[in-house]
C-alpha cells in the first residue's frame, strides 16, 4: 500500500514553479542518457544542444521568478485594496462615529493579524491632549499615558505618516522584550485628528501591512475632517453670527424638544421673551456697527445671568429668548430680575452722547399654566412683552398683569379721553408711564396744598394729557438715543402748544388746557412756550412742572440713566426760585422725605421681633395723603368726565 507524500513535498510538486522547471530537468536527464550512448562526433553536437537548453532554462527560470514576484505584488495590492475598501465601507455605512471607529479597528486588527490596536483622538476641551477612545487587545499597562507619550515622542521627532517603533512587552518588562508597533497619523501633517496604532508582540509588520495602516489612517482622518466640517456647518446654521447665541430656528427646535421632555417628566418650563428698548433708534443714530456691539454686550449679560443648560437665543433683530427648563413662574421672574439688574449696570457711550443705559422689556410664559403648545407658549410670552413695551419699557409682565388702566375706568362718556390717552400710549410707551407718574405726583402735591375737589379733577385730567402734543413730534426726535440738536429741540418745545390745541378742541377742557400748555414754564421766565414768569404761570402749571421734572429725572431714557431719588430731590432744591416755584418745590421735597422716613420705619418695625400683638395705629391724614391721591386719580377723572363743564375760573390763579 502506497504511503502519502509529506505535506511539504506535496506543496513543492503542486507548485507552479515545479511544473515550469520539470521540462528542463527532464531534458537534462535525457541528454545525460544520450551522452553515454553516442560517439565523439555526436557527443560534440549534444554538448552544444545541452548548453543551449541550459541557457534557455535559465531564462525561463528568471522569467518565472519575475512572474511570481509580480503575482505576489498584485495579490498584496488586492489585499490592501480589500482592507481599505472594507474600512471605507465601514466609515460610510454607520452614522455613529464611535461605532465607525470600533468596527474599523476590529477589521484592521483581524485582517493584519495584529495582537492589539488603539485609536487616540483629541480631547474636546483641549485639542493638544489625546484620549484613548478605542482599543483591542491592549493590556491595562499600556492604556495609560506612557504608551501615548512614547507615540507622541516618535510623531514629533519624525514627519512621516507611518512610524515604526517598539514598546515593552507587557508582563516581561524586566527582560526588556519589546513589541513591534506601527502608528499612522490620522489626517494631514499639521492637521492631525489623532493616531492609529497596531501592535504585534513577536514579529514585524510587513511593508504591505504598513501601507494598509497608512491608508486606513488617512481614510479615518478624512472622515473625521468631514465630520468636523459638518459639525461646524451645523453650528453656523444654529448660531447667530453677531452674538454667537442660538438663532430663531435653533431656539424653536430646542424649545420643542425641551417642551416634549417637560411634558413626559411633568416638570415646568418657562419662556422669557425680551426686546431691547429703543434699539432701532440707537441703530439709526449711531450705525449698525455700534448696534452690533450693544447686541454682543447684551448676549454676554444673558449668558452670565442664566444656567449652562438654559437655551439663550437671539430671536430677532432686537429680540431675545431664554428657555428655562425646570423653572416655574417665580424662578423665571428671578432670572428676569437678575438680567434687569445686570443690564442696569451696563453703560455705552458713542460719539457725543451721554452714558446711555441698556434696557429690556420682558414677557414671561410658563408651561403648562399658560399653554402646552410651543407656538402658543411663545405667543403668550410675546403678548406679555408687548404689554411691557406699552408700559414704557424696562418692565416685566406675566399673566394676570394687564396694561395699567386704573386711571381709565371703562365707563360711558369718556371715549374721546380714552382715545387721547391711547394715542399717547401708541406713540411712545414711556409717555404713558410718565403721564401716570405725573398724575400721581401732581395729585399728592395738590392734596397737601388742600385745593378743592374741582381743582383735583382738573389736575388729574391735565396730568394724564399733558404730553398729548408729542403725537405731533417725529419718532426720530421723540425717541432719539442721544442729545438733540438745536433744531430738534425747537420742534420738541412745540409739544405743549400742539397738546393745548388738541385738548382745547374739546368743550369744557379750558382749565385742563392751562396745565397742558404751561407745565414746561420756568419760575424765572426762561421756560417755554410762553416764557411766563413767577405767579403769572397758572397754579396747575407750577404744580405739574415739579411733578413732571421729578418723574423725568428718575426715569431712564434712551439717552441717559435715571437719577436716584436723592439726586432728583437735590436737583429740585437747587432749582427752587429759578426753575420751580419755591413753595411747591419745597413741599414736594418734604413729601418725598416723609415717605422715605415712613418706609424706613416700616422696614425696621417689620424686621424687629414682636413679643406681643399690637393694635394697628390709625393712619393720619398726612400719612394717607400720597396713597389716597393715587387711589383717587380714577375717581377725580371719572367725576370730571360725568360732570358739567369745568368753570374756567376754578383753581386759576
Amino acid at each position: 500500500m502506497s504511503q502519502p507524500l509529506p505535506r511539504s513535498l506535496g506543496k513543492v510538486f503542486e507548485s507552479e514553479s515545479f511544473r515550469l522547471v520539470l521540462p528542463v530537468v527532464l531534458a537534462g536527464f535525457a541528454n545525460a542518457m544520450l551522452f553515454f550512448s553516442l560517439d565523439r562526433t555526436q557527443l560534440s553536437s549534444l554538448l552544444s544542444a545541452t548548453l543551449g537548453m541550459g541557457l534557455l532554462g535559465m531564462v525561463l527560470v528568471r522569467q518565472l521568478s519575475a512572474i511570481l514576484a509580480l503575482k505576489a505584488q498584485v495579490a498584496s495590492g488586492l489585499s490592501q485594496l480589500s482592507v481599505v475598501s472594507e474600512v471605507v465601507s465601514t466609515l460610510n455605512s454607520c452614522p455613529n462615529v464611535g461605532a465607525n471607529l470600533s468596527l474599523t479597528l476590529d477589521r484592521l486588527v483581524n485582517t493584519l493579524e495584529a495582537d492589539a490596536g488603539a485609536i487616540w483622538l483629541p480631547s474636546a476641551d483641549d485639542e493638544t491632549q489625546m484620549l484613548l477612545v478605542e482599543q483591542r487587545g491592549l493590556p491595562e499597562a499600556h492604556r495609560d499615558a506612557e504608551l501615548l507619550a512614547s507615540i507622541q515622542e516618535q510623531v514629533n521627532r519624525y514627519p512621516q505618516r507611518v512610524l515604526e517603533h517598539s514598546v515593552v512587552v507587557p508582563g516581561r518588562e524586566s527582560a526588556r522584550h519589546r513589541a513591534h508597533c506601527v502608528t499612522a497619523r490620522m489626517g494631514r501633517v499639521g492637521e492631525e485628528f489623532g493616531y492609529l496604532t497596531l501592535i504585534k508582540w513577536h514579529e514585524d509588520f510587513s511593508p504591505t501591512s504598513q501601507a494598509i495602516i497608512s491608508a486606513v489612517g488617512s481614510d479615518i482622518g478624512g472622515a473625521l475632517r468631514s465630520i468636523r466640517m459638518l459639525s461646524d456647518m451645523r453650528k453656523l446654521a444654529d448660531r447667530d453670527p453677531v452674538t454667537g447665541l442660538h438663532n430663531h430656528r435653533s431656539a424653536y427646535q430646542r424649545l420643542r424638544n425641551l417642551l416634549e421632555q417637560a411634558g413626559k417628566s411633568e416638570r415646568p418650563l418657562a419662556v422669557l421673551m425680551m426686546d431691547l428698548d429703543n434699539f432701532k433708534l440707537f441703530n439709526d443714530t449711531y450705525g449698525h456697527p455700534a448696534g452690533d456691539e450693544i447686541l454682543k454686550r447684551v448676549a454676554g449679560v444673558l449668558k452670565r445671568a442664566t444656567r449652562d443648560h438654559d437655551v439663550v437665543a437671539r430671536y430677532g433683530g432686537d429680540e431675545f429668548m431664554v428657555v428655562l427648563p425646570d423653572a416655574n413662574l417665580q424662578q423665571a421672574m428671578k432670572v428676569a430680575e437678575r438680567i434687569q439688574a445686570a443690564l442696569g449696570k451696563e453703560r455705552v457711550k458713542y460719539q457725543d452722547s451721554q452714558s446711555l443705559p441698556i434696557g429690556f422689556s420682558y414677557g414671561i410664559s410658563v408651561f403648562p399654566e399658560d399653554s402646552e403648545d410651543v407656538l402658543q407658549l411663545v405667543s403668550v410670552a410675546d403678548a406679555h412683552l408687548y404689554q411691557s413695551k406699552t408700559r414704557g419699557g424696562n418692565q416685566i409682565t406675566v399673566r394676570g398683569q394687564g396694561a395699567p388702566d386704573a386711571v381709565l375706568p371703562a365707563v360711558k362718556g369718556q371715549d374721546l379721553f380714552q382715545a387721547m390717552v391711547s394715542a399717547i400710549d401708541n406713540k411712545d410707551g414711556y409717555t404713558r408711564q410718565h403721564s401716570e407718574e405725573v398724575t400721581d405726583y401732581s395729585l399728592q402735591i395738590a392734596q397737601r396744598m388742600e385745593v378743592g375737589e374741582e381743582m383735583l379733577r382738573t389736575i388729574g385730567l391735565a396730568s394724564m394729557l399733558h404730553d398729548v402734543g408729542k403725537i405731533g413730534v417725529p419718532d426720530a426726535i421723540l425717541r432719539k438715543p442721544g442729545n438733540l440738536t438745536d433744531e430738534e429741540f425747537d420742534i420738541m418745545r412745540q409739544h405743549p402748544v400742539f397738546g393745548a390745541l388738541i385738548v382745547g378742541a374739546v368743550p369744557g377742557m379750558e382749565q385742563v388746557v392751562l396745565g397742558v400748555r404751561h407745565h414746561h414754564e420756568r419760575y424765572d421766565g426762561r421756560g417755554y412756550p410762553d416764557r411766563l414768569k413767577g405767579e403769572d404761570i397758572p397754579l396747575i402749571g407750577r404744580i405739574m412742572a415739579v411733578a413732571d421734572a421729578y418723574s423725568a429725572m428718575t426715569t431712564s431714557r434712551p439717552y441717559r440713566k435715571g437719577l436716584t431719588e436723592r439726586q432728583a430731590l437735590d436737583a429740585i432744591e437747587k432749582g427752587l426760585g429759578t426753575q420751580f416755584d419755591p413753595e411747591i418745590g419745597k413741599l414736594w421735597v418734604e413729601l418725598r422725605q416723609e415717605a422715605a422716613a415712613r418706609e424706613t420705619r416700616e422696614k425696621k418695625e417689620a424686621a424687629a421681633p414682636r413679643r406681643r400683638s399690637r393694635r394697628p395705629r390709625p393712619m393720619t391724614e398726612d400719612e394717607n395723603a400720597p396713597k389716597d391721591g393715587a387711589v383717587r386719580i380714577s375717581q377725580s377723572i371719572l367725576a370730571a368726565l360725568e360732570s358739567e363743564p369745568v368753570d374756567e375760573r376754578a383753581g386759576a390763579e
